[in-house]
């Protein structure tokens, strides 16, 4: 079961560096990971919808107008970390609003209620699948490698497993498989949008042509 302390270890591990039992401990490593750690994690799940990490709620309305330029505002959810749609409606069709804003801890646009946000959360590491634990282990040794062991050649190393090398554009690496791996635990799109499409399939006419 992995823990905050374990992926930090794991990290460190990976640097040659001496692994912590405790953020807090006070040893040159702690206080590096404590540093970079809760930064590093919020930029982990805003990478990507991850599905052990997404939540979809019915916003919140203001009772006031915005000022300008949008005709309504919603509550940001306290819990998002990144918020990756914005839905006209909470029906099965709901169409995705292109046409809004994030302002502060608003949400704006010009939908009337209800509108869904679908938006990242923070998930304790005991509940990570294994293709993001290891995906992160190395994101992070890559993040603390030069103010742990000062070698920029080791921090790209592990830049470069976990994000690939420049071609990818970061898309690449430990990153394109654990979005591979995260993208096969949801129904293909074609099911979901298309009532006929999603027929065929479960008569196994079209079995695996979506599949990522």
């Amino acid at each position: 079961m992995s823990s905050r302390e374990s992926i930090a270890s794991q990290a460190l591990s990976l640097l040659g560096a001496n692994t912590i039992l405790s953020f807090d401990e006070g040893t040159n490593e702690a206080n590096i990971i404590n540093d970079h750690y809760d930064q590093f994690i919020r930029n982990m799940f805003s990478l990507y919808p991850w599905s052990f990490a997404t939540k979809k709620v019915t916003l919140e309305q203001y009772t006031t107008d915005p000022l300008n330029e949008y005709k309504f505002q919603y509550v940001r959810p306290d819990q998002a970390l990144y918020i990756f749609k914005i839905f006209d409606s909470i029906s099965y069709y709901a169409d995705t609003i292109v046409d809004f804003d994030i302002l502060e801890d608003l949400i704006l646009c010009n939908y009337d209620n209800p509108v869904v946000a679908q938006y990242s959360v923070y998930k304790e590491e005991n509940l990570w699948p294994g293709y993001f634990a290891e995906f992160a282990v190395n994101a992070l040794a890559a993040t603390i490698a030069i103010p742990v062991t000062h070698n920029a050649e080791l921090a790209s190393l592990y830049d470069t497993k976990a994000f690939g090398d420049q071609r990818s554009v970061r898309k690449g690496g430990l990153f394109a498989r654990a979005v591979g791996a995260d993208s096969r635990q949801k129904p293909p799109i074609a099911l979901r949008g298309n009532p006929i499409i999603s027929s065929r399939y479960r008569n196994g006419g079209f079995f695996g042509l979506c599949q990522y």
